[in-house]
């Protein structure tokens, strides 16, 4: 991390650029590379650092038996980026590598990867709805709950695999979605 005064950008790295133009991260992240590159600035690298959660080495397997054995269908619901979820998802055999580099215009793939901004628009509130019968036979009790826009939501669960920066809220909708589907 690195904070740079404007005047020193200005003089420094991109001499008569206008910063209230706001120019993107990936233009600004270049022009202060090349200025370290050409010697402008006397910064020098004293460390990098990463962490890395990898995933058990069971992880795979055990999505590829729930599937194949159990009938289940596997998602991953994650408060991680969705370029890490995505590459999580692939690595555990969630996604194929063509469905973790889909193209968001792509009307089949639409839906497969979300994140619960999105999901969360898409679906509407929790909504309390009343059945004809009980829903719960062991409660004798009429009262569940669905979601505002359950058409839709029918069609994301359908092909959702993926559902990355999902709060707690998120994950509710999600729950509370499968279980008025009866899935």
């Amino acid at each position: 991390f690195c904070e740079i005064e404007k005047e020193t950008w200005r003089s420094t790295i991109d001499p008569g650029s206008d910063l209230s133009d706001n120019p993107g991260h990936e233009a600004v992240n270049t022009l202060f590379a090349t200025a370290l590159a050409e010697g402008k600035f006397p910064f020098r690298l004293l460390a990098t650092f990463a962490l890395k959660d990898g995933l058990r080495s069971t992880a795979a397997s055990a999505v590829q038996y729930a599937r194949n054995e159990a009938g289940l269908r596997v998602r991953l619901v994650s408060n991680d980026h969705i370029e890490t979820a995505k590459a999580t998802a692939r690595r555990a055999g969630i996604l194929t590598r063509d469905e973790a580099n889909y193209d968001t215009q792509d009307r089949d793939a639409a839906g497969r990867v979300m994140d619960g901004e999105a999901f969360s628009a898409a679906v509407g509130n929790i909504e309390r709805a009343q059945a004809f019968e009980p829903v719960d036979a062991s409660r004798n009790d009429c009262d569940y709950e669905e979601l505002q826009y359950m058409d839709r939501f029918t069609e994301i669960a359908a092909n959702l695999r993926v559902l990355a920066r999902a709060t707690a809220e998120h994950k509710r909708k999600l729950v509370v979605g499968l279980k008025a589907l009866r899935v």
